[in-house]
């Protein structure tokens, strides 16, 4: 699972989607430009799918892309989940702090993150 802090939008790879049997797609009419310049038309969207952070689980939308090769970390949060759910990023640290209701709940990337990778690439 990647967070990526440009991403406008929680994307999800239709293998995963047929993987986990979540076949019932709203239909999307959706087109993305990914950062290679390539196209890409959105096979449908996934709403309300539980994304658990910690021992929460938390309400998600996702949008469906097929894809000619499957990434390593198929699942990509983005902005918007990042914003609903009440995020503090501190990139010069390394911290997430979220805040769901009373709970704060906060992550430290470089204990997270043990080694940067690029489709299971350690580099």
């Amino acid at each position: 699972m990647l967070m990526r802090c440009r991403c406008n939008c929680q994307l999800n790879a239709l293998k995963i989607s047929r993987k986990l049997y979540l076949n019932s797609l709203k239909p999307s009419y959706i087109t993305l430009v990914l950062v290679d310049c390539s196209v890409s038309r959105a096979e449908g969207l996934l709403e309300n799918m539980p994304v658990r952070i910690g021992e929460y689980y938390i309400p998600t939308d996702f949008i469906v892309l097929k894809l000619d090769e499957e990434p390593e970390d198929p699942i990509i949060l983005g902005r918007p989940f990042v914003a609903t759910e009440d995020a503090m990023i501190n990139v010069n640290e390394g911290n997430i702090d979220l805040y769901l209701d009373e709970l704060i709940m906060k992550f430290d990337i470089n204990k997270i993150i043990k080694k940067p990778s690029i489709n299971g690439q350690s580099f």
